[in-house]
């Protein structure tokens, strides 16, 4: 009897670690979930006897009320069917899974405190616990910009983004930053972190911050464009895939610090210009040689097509630098 009760909840955790794998890669390949919500009939639990800390820690609860969001993100905002739906239709969607991420967020919250006790020196096997805590935090943040994403800025905001949109990118980055201490100089957990934290979905609060600093030249987001950056840096020697990803938001990070500089005075010497023409040609956006107009402070054309569109060809275009780093 005990050993058919063991091989229940083996099976039943195989089960859910399946569920959560196939929501996240969802939203990260921009494909429909496989697993059906309405045909799951057993109990919604991860039962990880072993990982007793992990338990305490509220994780496994965390993974599974996030992960039919992460799939029903992209099947109700950024799939084809959702392209036919009309912009009413998908502002109420959003906003039911804007509430969903806030109701979300407050058990998110809680892991600041319930889980600080199990922070410990780096050469602790538990740093495995808290490298899932920091991953669950960042992860829901990734998850939440892509929900407010499709939420419009307020009226005579001066931004493309809502609020909501840009807390959930800085949130997502902030935590990010916080949360490399457990990492350590552990070669496994970097590789761990940067395979199942930052390539895991997209990191679209980093292409959204970009797209406001240029859009407002707001400098604290730009330091923290920069922080995130500098982070890679320390990371990029975990895999081949870590230093694409450095160098790409590295030279995203350039073009936005050099337009940051230049954009009061006028770039007199055309370097930004140049800068710029060889950025846009390395992400495939316009023609080199096109150059931008700095003098009205506002963001070339190019990147305002390519990132403040919405819906699935805004998603493809969000997730393509991913694919390239594969």
């Amino acid at each position: 009897m005990d050993n058919d009760a063991e091989m229940t909840r083996i099976k039943s955790n195989l089960f859910w670690q399946a569920f959560v794998f196939d929501k996240a890669l969802s939203l990260r390949l921009g494909r429909a979930s496989v697993v059906a919500d309405w045909d799951i009939t057993i109990p919604k639990k991860l039962d990880l006897a072993a990982w007793d800390q992990l338990k305490k820690a509220d994780v496994p609860k965390i993974w599974l009320l996030t992960s039919p969001i992460r799939s029903r993100t992209y099947e109700q905002l950024y799939s084809k069917e959702a392209m036919s739906a009309s912009p009413m239709e998908l502002l109420s969607r959003a906003r039911e899974l804007g509430n969903e991420c806030m109701a979300i967020e407050k058990e998110i919250l809680k892991l600041d405190g319930d889980s600080s006790s199990l922070f410990k020196p780096a050469s602790d096997p538990s740093d495995l616990i808290n490298l899932f805590v920091v991953s669950s935090k960042v992860q829901f943040y990734v998850m939440s910009t892509f929900v407010h994403r499709v939420i419009p800025a307020p009226e005579g905001s001066g931004s493309q983004f809502s609020n909501e949109c840009l807390e959930s990118s800085r949130n997502a980055i902030k935590c990010h930053l916080n949360g490399l201490g457990t990492l350590g100089d552990s070669s496994y957990l970097q590789q761990t972190y940067v395979s199942w934290t930052m390539m895991l979905t997209p990191f679209a609060p980093f292409f959204i911050l970009f797209c406001h600093v240029i859009e407002r030249v707001d400098i604290e987001d730009l330091n923290l464009l920069k922080a995130f950056a500098e982070s890679l840096d320390k990371l990029k020697e975990a895999s081949d895939t870590a230093q694409k990803l450095f160098s790409l938001c590295k030279t995203m990070c350039d073009v936005a610090c050099a337009y940051h500089e230049d954009i009061w005075q006028g770039d007199q010497d055309g370097a930004l210009n140049h800068e710029y023409d060889e950025f846009m040609g390395q992400m495939g956006l316009g023609a080199p040689g096109a150059g931008m107009n700095l003098s009205d402070g506002l963001a070339p054309p190019e990147i305002t097509d390519w990132f403040f569109g919405g819906g699935e060809a805004c998603f493809n275009k969000w997730i393509e630098p991913w694919y390239a780093l594969l």
